[in-house]
């Protein structure tokens, strides 16, 4: 990026997912990228960085190629984190209240409903706050205005921020966004609050893959390594050596601290 201050945003607060599209868009380049064996982002392949390596998003290096629930890949608080997928053979992802999280049966708890987190391709990416609620309304679901009730920077000003030829209201430091990708004003409700029912049977929690839309208003969400693929020219063989290969190979040692 040239100059380099461009990139520059020192009040900070801003979620991966428009950090990537600010940058993007004022240096004009394409993020996240893939040339060869090469991986260009905020963060790598994997949704990590170093600086004592640590995630924020993504984590598609820990999925299995196929099966049902995806696997755990860490713990906030007394709850397990697992990958994107409810069901990845079904192609199914989960619905989440404002945390990230919602009730269902995991790999570490097949015949018992518990709650438990899930990566999200959509601002906040991994965890919004912790859950459950001490409301039963919706079952321990956390609302949006419960979630923003968490964070006092959520009841401040919102900014606005100019890229890419449009300006855009974000309010800094507030991960929790609602049903149409925003972090300010009166939420509209998550699709998890939306279809509870008091009845399991009748109680939706999961959705077509196929179905999955950026809420961002920015697009700033987390693309697949497919996708990116797809979207470039890039020799898609060289780069799917170094994913199943060396990047698990560097991932083991970090993999170790964030799994419990």
């Amino acid at each position: 990026c040239s100059p380099s201050s461009l990139a520059y945003d020192t009040a900070g607060g801003l979620d991966l997912g428009v950090a990537t599209a600010k940058v993007a868009a004022l240096c004009g380049v394409t993020l996240p990228s893939i040339s060869g064996t090469k991986y260009t982002g905020l963060t790598g392949s994997c949704g990590g960085h170093t600086g004592s390596y640590h995630f924020h998003g993504g984590f598609e290096c820990f999925e299995d190629a196929s099966g049902t629930h995806s696997p755990k890949v860490g713990v906030a608080g007394s709850y397990n984190v697992y990958g994107r997928f409810e069901d990845q053979d079904s192609g199914k992802y989960p619905l989440l209240d404002a945390c990230g999280a919602h009730f269902g049966y995991t790999p570490e708890s097949p015949s018992t409903s518990v709650y438990h987190y899930h990566i999200q391709r959509d601002a906040p990416f991994t965890i919004g706050c912790h859950g459950p609620s001490s409301s039963l309304t919706y079952g321990g679901l956390v609302t949006v205005a419960e979630c923003r009730t968490l964070y006092s920077k959520c009841s401040e000003s919102p900014d606005s921020l100019t890229f890419g030829g449009s300006t855009y209201t974000y309010m800094r430091d507030c991960p929790c966004f609602d049903a149409d990708g925003l972090n300010y004003g009166t939420p509209t409700e998550l699709y998890a609050i939306g279809n509870y029912s008091s009845t399991p049977s009748s109680w939706v929690k999961s959705y077509d893959v196929s179905d999955w839309k950026c809420r961002a208003p920015h697009g700033g969400c987390i693309p697949t390594i497919a996708e990116i693929l797809a979207a470039g020219t890039t020799s898609t063989t060289s780069f799917a050596a170094v994913t199943k290969v060396s990047l698990i190979a560097m991932l083991a040692t970090a993999a170790l601290a964030v799994l419990a």
